[in-house]
């Protein structure tokens, strides 16, 4: 998967935007004094929340990856999701009903889609094994099976040893 997205049929987001600035004051003084994660008293809010966080996290164990990305919607209002090893970040509410904020939303999709697979968060450092690393794999793990299963007088059928490595190896992989 690239990215997910879970769409919710109800208003309430599980997250709040910060106030705005009072003056004098930047928006980034504010974001550091304001939780942005809303107290999720609601169960319909808990859900989605703990559905994101299961999408983001499922990502990133089952696929090699330093980072993803999610969009949560609810009603109308939308929100990015980046989700790393440290844990998320989240945008501000974005108005899917209003042109300013489809016009953004688009203009991510199209980012995303023109990015490269490192920009979408794969891990490039991970690849395929060479024929000869899959060999010696395949050995190791052969000669560990046979020395659970069988002792060193009595050795057993092949078929067994080939029905016990497809279990811990499927080659090509």
């Amino acid at each position: 998967a690239e990215m997910f997205w879970e769409l919710k049929n109800f208003e309430a987001m599980p997250f709040e935007d910060p106030l705005s600035p009072a003056p004098g004051q930047t928006e980034e003084d504010v974001c550091d004094n304001h939780d942005i994660l809303n107290l999720c008293t609601e169960k319909t809010t808990q859900v989605a929340l703990g559905q994101a966080i299961a999408y983001g996290s499922c990502m990133l164990a089952c696929q090699y990856r330093t980072f993803c990305y999610g969009l949560l919607v609810c009603g109308q209002e939308a929100r990015i999701l980046r989700f790393d090893r440290a844990g998320c970040v989240v945008t501000k509410a974005i108005n899917i009903t209003e042109e300013e904020g489809a016009k953004n939303l688009l203009e991510f999709f199209w980012r995303f889609n023109h990015a490269s697979p490192a920009q979408r968060g794969f891990d490039l450092s991970v690849g395929g094994v060479t024929e000869e690393e899959e060999k010696a794999f395949k050995k190791v793990i052969t000669d560990n099976i046979e020395l659970q299963l069988f002792d060193s007088v009595k050795p057993r059928p092949g078929e067994r040893i080939e029905l016990e490595l497809r279990k811990h190896y499927e080659p090509g992989r």
